[in-house]
């Protein structure tokens, strides 16, 4: 089972994380733009797929014969992003990791969030990721990995996040409800190098910054 790795177009320069985590049998993905930054680091997507509205000409001449390409038309009912990531759901896919940035627009930025529900309904774990943060949907039980220090926000998508209890970080939490119209769970820091959390009820969206932030 592989990995598929998304490059949006907000992308500037491959991320680190990247160089670290893949592997031969993974699969590159290029979302239209995508494509610029992979083409500047001479690496060769699998696919590129989007309305090629941000896509620089060269470099779509460059991989078209290297590369699988699927064009849609401009006008559509979904972003590019979310076209690839149909395209990986229904691949024998393990891990699904999205590399965009904070910076643009800010409607994109909550429509990558609405995605990782996508994701969820085929069991499929997605990670919203550069080196400035890991963004994903919790697990009911879940096992987090960091360092002492390092930043953790715990983020309630639903109303309320029920009878939810946390262990390894520094404030913890013990059987309690975290609500939406709260910042409780921002800014908190794993006190230990593994921590883990669990919960009955609600969507929880976990956001990591890096090992470095403190």
């Amino acid at each position: 089972m592989s990995t598929a790795f998304l490059f949006t177009g907000s992308v500037s320069q491959i991320p680190i994380r990247f160089k670290r985590e893949y592997h031969k049998k993974d699969l590159i993905v290029a979302v239209d733009g995508g494509a610029n930054i992979l083409y500047k680091e001479s690496i060769l997507p699998d696919l590129i797929i989007g309305d090629m509205d941000s896509i620089q000409s060269e470099v779509l001449d460059f991989y078209q014969d290297k590369a699988e390409i699927v064009t849609y038309p401009k006008e559509k009912d979904a972003t590019d992003t979310e076209l690839a990531l149909q395209y990986c759901l229904q691949k024998k896919i393990a891990k699904i990791v999205i590399y965009t940035t904070t910076c643009g627009r800010f409607d994109q930025l909550f429509g990558l969030i609405s995605l990782l529900f996508l994701a969820r309904d085929f069991s499929i774990p997605v990670f919203l990721e550069n080196d400035d943060f890991e963004v994903f949907l919790a697990n009911k039980k879940q096992t987090l990995s960091g360092k002492v220090g390092q930043i953790i926000s715990l983020i309630p998508l639903s109303e309320k996040i029920e009878n939810i209890s946390s262990e390894g970080l520094k404030y913890n939490l013990h059987q309690e409800q975290l609500l939406r119209n709260t910042t409780r769970g921002i800014s908190n820091v794993f006190s230990e190098n593994k921590a883990f959390i669990s919960f009955d009820r609600g969507d929880l969206l976990i956001v990591m910054m890096p090992e470095t932030e403190q």
